[in-house]
This record gives structure tokens, sequence and C-alpha cells, in this order.
């Protein structure tokens, strides 16, 4: 398999200023369909992301763990598959106190028809460490089918793993934790439902002191109104604590995530439909400790669907959430009490993960016409300078009431295995363009490059001495070069077919990339 990415890298700031880095990363793999699971900032100031991939003939899915420098290239990539046709699905990324990663996946194999949550340990370097695979064992019900959808570290060295879990004769939806320790050994498992209806696990999250997070969706099966929020906090050995559900019959909601806040209680964002409109709008509900509300948001964008995806809680007590519209993602900035901020829109993409940095924001998704992965780095104010906007919000508000919920369970579910995916061995990731934020636009204004488009040749004009100069295609070969060190520099472009390619040359201020049509 054969691996490149289109990098357009932008920093914001100009070369003598300290400003953040900032930029726009695709990177694709040819003819397959990339999604995007999850990302998080590591130590060295690079990124890790972890993502699903489908290759040509499109029978199988894989996972990849894509490791990049501060600067968004890569260092390494590693990928798993499983050796008969199936299906990986990822969720989680984590970094881990000696710079591994560990992460979770779903596998799939349509033959057998078995599902098996799977947990990776590998080093700093990618290698694998162990890898462990937890299938439904003997149990009261009749548990098949189960997915991997979020994973946690402990105190103890160990993590948590959450998930769906299946009933395939009354088809019932239930919560699912599982708990190993830090050489992926199981130490114990449980499983929850709430009577009259299914259980939609959605994401996990740490309390402040060590209990569970569990927040997901309730669909009333007995009287068919809609889906509604629920929060389930366990202790840290999956002892159930308490449940709270969020109800009102007139409202149709969809959620996504749920975080605990740095007041000990907790944030859930996800989709509110409109009632006259039946267009969706990202909520917030913030809940105190034992999950009563406080207060409700929502942030319409007129005239566009627009739903929830994820948020986080910011240095100063505020939020961060995005979302996405059919046509672009956003992120929103609000203060402590949901009062809105600020909105960047990012257009032709679709973001599936938040990360907070130092100097700005981390987002990870997928581009909607390419399916490439995405990785967008902004300053504190959203700023990529890669063509965001502001986007018009509208706040409001609705009700719900929370009411206490007690489970089924906990029942004992997993069984273990040694069932785990193939790690592949990919070719490195060739970086086709790189380009700087402020600084490029100070370089572009000194650069001239023509005739555009190019027919038999190109002239690359520099007010300083360009140190070189490549000429690549879109799949990342590098086909002419020049390093004669001049300020004019004629590319023959006979040979080559008509097309666009990418042009990147290097001066004493930075780099500057730039598309090029042949004619």
């Amino acid at each position: 398999m054969r691996i490149f990415f289109t990098l357009l890298l932008i920093f914001a700031g100009n070369i003598l200023s300290a400003q953040p880095a900032t930029w726009k990363i695709d990177y694709s793999i040819p003819g397959s369909y990339y999604n995007a699971n999850a990302h998080c900032p590591l130590f060295d100031g690079g990124f890790a992301h972890f993502s699903s991939f489908s290759p040509p003939p499109y029978t199988t899915t894989e996972t990849q763990l894509l490791k990049t420098d501060a600067a968004g290239q890569a260092d390494w990539t590693t990928s798993w598959s499983i050796p008969v046709a199936g299906y990986v699905f990822g969720t989680k990324v984590l970094q881990l106190p000696d710079s591994g990663f560990v992460f979770a996946e779903t596998v799939y194999q349509p033959t057998a028809a078995t599902y098996t949550r799977e947990i990776t340990r590998v080093n700093a370097a990618g290698t694998p460490l162990w890898s462990k695979g937890f299938e439904s064992g003997i149990n009261t019900i009749n548990i098949t089918v189960a997915y991997a959808t979020d994973i946690t570290a402990s105190a103890d060295g160990g993590f948590v793993i959450s998930g769906d879990a299946i009933d395939t004769t009354t088809f019932m939806h239930y919560y699912h934790l599982l708990k190993v320790d830090a050489a992926g050994n199981l130490l114990w498992s449980e499983l929850y439902n709430y009577s009259m209806g299914k259980s939609y696990h959605r994401s996990l999250d740490k309390c402040l002191n060590e209990d569970i997070l569990i927040t997901g969706e309730w669909l009333d099966t007995i009287q068919s109104t809609g889906y509604y929020p629920v929060l389930t906090r366990v202790d840290q050995n999956g002892n159930f604590l308490w449940s709270k559900r969020f109800f009102n019959p007139a409202e149709t909601i969809q959620t996504s995530q749920g975080i605990v806040t740095t007041d000990g209680g907790f944030l859930i964002t996800g989709t509110r439909y409109d009632p006259q409109t039946l267009l969706g709008e990202p909520f917030l509900v913030k809940t105190d400790s034992m999950g009563l509300i406080s207060w409700i948001k929502t942030y319409r964008v007129p005239g566009q669907h627009a739903v929830g995806a994820k948020v986080r809680q910011n240095s100063d007590g505020g939020y961060l959430l995005s979302g996405d519209t059919d046509t672009l993602a956003f992120l929103m900035r609000l203060d402590a009490t949901g009062q809105h901020l600020w909105t960047k829109c990012y257009p032709g993409i679709h973001f599936a993960d938040l990360q907070l940095l130092n100097d700005g924001y981390s987002l990870a998704g997928s581009n909607i016409m390419t399916q490439d992965l995405v990785h967008i780095k902004t300053d504190t104010n959203g700023v990529t300078l890669c063509g965001e906007s502001m986007l018009a919000i509208v706040p409001g508000s609705f009700t719900l009431v929370s009411f206490t919920a007690s489970p089924y369970g906990p029942l004992p579910l997993i069984n273990q295995n040694t069932g785990a995916p193939v790690k592949n061995t990919d070719p490195p990731v060739n970086i086709i363009c790189s380009t700087v934020g402020q600084q490029e636009i100070e370089i572009r204004e000194t650069i001239n490059i023509y005739p555009v488009p190019a027919g038999d040749y190109l002239v690359i004009e520099s007010a300083e001495t360009i140190n070189n100069i490549g000429l690549y295609n879109l799949a990342g070969q590098l086909l002419l070069k020049d390093n004669s060190g001049d300020k004019k520099i004629i590319l023959p472009l006979s040979n080559l077919p008509p097309g666009m390619y990418v042009i990147r040359l290097q001066t004493g201020s930075g780099s500057f990339c730039r598309k090029v049509a042949v004619n």
C-alpha cells in the first residue's frame, strides 16, 4: 500500500515573530476512503492521528496510526488489518507516559459474523508491544454484537474501554465497560441497560476522583417519543452510582459527547432538531456533579442544518464546540455560561475530533469531496489563514427535565481471546506541498511565476535567491528540481502531460508552495 498526503502548511506570523504555527493538512491514500476517528497532541509537539480507511476493492477497512512532528510532517505511519475480508474500526488514541500509544478498535469478520473489541499498545516508534481481543462470552442475555467506541487511561496504569452491546434476539442495546491492566489483561466487565428503551453509548470520561462518566442516549421504545441524553456515573470498579435521563416529549435530540468539567459537573453536546424547520442546531446541557441541569443553550446556523460534534473546556473555564453543516465545519468559542463569543467556519470539511493546545486548537476530520484525512491547527482565535471565515450564530434555548434512571445490571460479559489485527508495513509519507502563512504571504509578494497556465516552460522569479525548487505531481513524485541558486529559474515542461502540478521552492526567508496548471 502506497500512502501520500497533500500538505498545505501555514505558519501564522511572519518570520521575525513568535506567533503559533497554524495549518491545514490533507492526507490521502490513493483510491481509498478515509474516516478520521481521533487524534491527540504529543509531548514532542507533534500529533498522532488514528483513522480508518477502506482501500480498493472496498471489501475491508483498516486502521492507521500516523505520527507527525510539530510542523505536521510525517515521522512514521503504520496500519492494521485482519487476514480475511473484514472491517477494523478505530476509536481513540492516547499517548502514554513512556511516549508510546494505546488505542481501541472493533474488528468485524462477516464470514464468521463475529465482533471483537481490541486494545493495542505500541511504543513511541509505532512498533506493537501487545494486542488483546475480547469477545462476548456466556452471559444471561444473547449479546453477540458489541463495539468499542471509547477508551480512557486509569491512574493505576490500566485502561477502560466502553461501547455498545446488542442482544440479537431482542435487539436491545446496552452500554458495556471493560477494564484491563497495563498489560491488557481483563480485570472486569460490566453491562448496563434501562427499562423500556434502548441505550446507545456515545463517550467516556473520567471524573475528578477516578469515577467514570458514561454519556449516551436513550430511545423510548414504549412511547416512541425519540432519543434523549443520559448521564451514567460508575465508580472505578464499574459499580453503578447513579444515572440521569433528560426528557421532553416535544423535543428530538441526538447526543454526541459528554465531558467532566473543572467544577466537578458535566457538559453534554449534540444536535437538537427545531420543531418547526426540522433543521439541526448544536446544543449544550450543563449539569452539576449530580446531573441536575444548570443551563441549556442552542446555537443555530440560520438556514442550515448544523450538528454538534465535540466539546472541550478551555483553561479560562469557557468552552470550545466543534461541529458541521452539510458544506463546512465550524469551531465555536463560548464563555463559562455558554454565551456565544465567536464562530469560525472551514469550508469543505467535516470535523471528527477537537483538542486544545497551549497556543490554539487542533481539529481532525475529513475532506467532504475527496474523503481525505484533514488536520487543522488554529491560533486561539480559530485563525489558520487557510480561508476560514466568521459564521453567524443565533443563540437560543429549550427545556429538558432530568429524572433518575435505574439500569438493568451490571451483568458480566466478556471473554478474552488472543485474536488481534495484523500490523501492516507502510512506506514513508511524502510531503508534496509546504507553504508558510503570513511569512508565505510576504514571500509570495516577492515571487513572480509565469505563464499561467504554463506551456513548454515555467519561469520563477524571486527578489531573493531561490536555494532549491522542485516540481511534483499530485502523487507526490518529484519530477523536476533545480538547485542552481539563482533569482530566476526556468523549468522545462515540454515532456510533461497536461494537468495539475505542485511547485515548491525555498528561499532564505522560508518556503513557498503553489499549484500550477500545465497545458
